[in-house]
């Protein structure tokens, strides 16, 4: 492998699960919304795709066209772009990407909102003065997302786009919103994946190559094709049953440590849905993070709260030991 090959291969490859890792947050960042009234993820969620898909873009471009004899300069200054509609325009050019309409209009929603808006709210001249179709523009979207339209086109004109964005899903289902975004990001991705696949595999190199081990974010995305947490959903609950149920001797080694070092908090203030999905970084979270809180507050004298802290600082620890303890 020569020069040239190392770096498509394995600077490629880190750009790759780079990639993944922002098309992650971003669908975590909409599953992880219990309302439609959060502005700020709505942002984040555009921003983390956008980011997300126009690396992956990039990735394809530089193993389609970059060659050995490539003017690197040249190269680097025409790849300096961040509208992920002109990037697949490019890729599309010499390579194979079936879109449907609503993936373009995607695609073309990414670049306006990342090129024209990711600043908008900083300009209130720009803010206070816009011109406003939203009839038009809302068409567009919705067109977009499988709903009922009178036209559907792409337009080119100054809107409220995130004004209409934080409308949008402020007036639709979250269910329905994560299942179609997931859907129009697992047809444009998967694609792209694909096709770094073949053109690495054309050099007989491995950018595509991911550990599930060390790049769990990209592995979701580009492998396993998951554009939700279902599974991982599915899993704390089976857990969660396991643990309640098991005669493990594990477990229950696991448990008698427990009770010999600390006394639980009284959480039975916090109802049970909250406690059994508290692993995801949602409200169920901060719900049990204020009970925990609360109960410390009751806790009497500094070092009873440090030897409870340096126990749970070694939590897993005492799992390992039991585990090991279990297997003699």
């Amino acid at each position: 492998m020569n020069n040239h090959e190392q770096w498509l291969n394995f600077d490629m490859g880190t750009e790759l699960r780079v990639s993944g890792s922002f098309i992650f947050d971003g669908i975590r960042t909409l599953d992880e919304m219990r309302s439609l009234n959060e502005t700020e993820n709505i942002f984040t969620f555009l921003y983390y795709i956008t980011v997300g898909i126009e690396r992956l873009q990039k990735v394809c471009i530089v193993l389609i066209e970059n060659k050995e004899n490539t003017d690197q300069t040249q190269f680097v200054n025409k790849l300096k772009s961040h509208n992920p509609d002109d990037l697949m325009t490019r890729i599309r050019k010499s390579r194979t990407i079936n879109l449907k309409k609503e993936q373009r209009l995607f695609l073309n929603l990414l670049a306006r909102f990342y090129i024209n808006d990711r600043y908008g709210r900083y300009d209130k001249k720009k803010r206070d003065n816009e011109k406003r179709d939203d009839l038009e523009f809302e068409n567009e979207i919705y067109g977009m997302l499988g709903t009922n339209i009178l036209h559907f086109h792409v337009i080119n004109f100054d809107s409220d786009f995130l004004g209409f964005i934080d409308r949008y899903f402020k007036t639709r289902d979250i269910a329905e919103i994560r299942e179609k975004f997931s859907d129009l990001l697992r047809g444009i991705v998967t694609q792209l994946y694909s096709l770094i696949e073949e053109e690495a595999s054309k050099n007989n190199i491995y950018t595509y190559e991911i550990s599930p081990y060390t790049s769990y974010k990209a592995f979701k995305i580009f492998v396993a094709q998951e554009f939700d947490f279902a599974h991982e959903k599915r899993a704390l609950k089976e857990t969660i049953a396991y643990i309640l149920t098991s005669d493990d001797g594990r477990i229950k080694e696991f448990k008698n440590t427990i009770e010999n070092n600390v006394e639980p908090l009284d959480l039975s203030g916090v109802d049970l849905k909250t406690l059994f999905s508290s692993s995801f970084a949602d409200e169920s979270s901060m719900v049990l993070v204020d009970a925990m809180t609360t109960e410390f507050l009751e806790i009497e004298g500094e070092s009873e709260l440090k030897t409870r802290e340096d126990f749970f600082e070694s939590f897993y620890s005492i799992a390992d030991l039991c585990n090991s303890q279990d297997d003699d």
